[in-house]
């Protein structure tokens, strides 16, 4: 906790989380010319899709329960 991470992995993270359909050849070289090796990039890749991925449907699921909370609330209130 608390260490910074260097803008090579920043930069890739980001790309994969916002625009995954984005991530080129070069992406992956300019990881292996930091130094990161094939298994670190692996990680770095499904970690960064799975906190996207993840981030997505705990939003979509708050959505729905507002949604279902409201409706729920519209029927209670306009059935009297």
């Amino acid at each position: 906790m608390g260490q910074d991470v260097p803008d090579a992995v920043a930069g890739y993270v980001d790309k994969v989380r916002r625009h995954a359909y984005q991530v080129t050849d070069r992406d992956i070289e300019q990881l292996r010319e930091a130094g990161y090796s094939e298994d670190q990039i692996f990680e770095l890749t499904v970690a960064a899709a799975y906190g996207a991925a993840r981030l997505r449907l705990d939003r979509a699921m708050d959505a729905m329960a507002a949604l279902s909370s409201s409706a729920e609330a519209s029927r209670e209130g306009g059935g009297s």
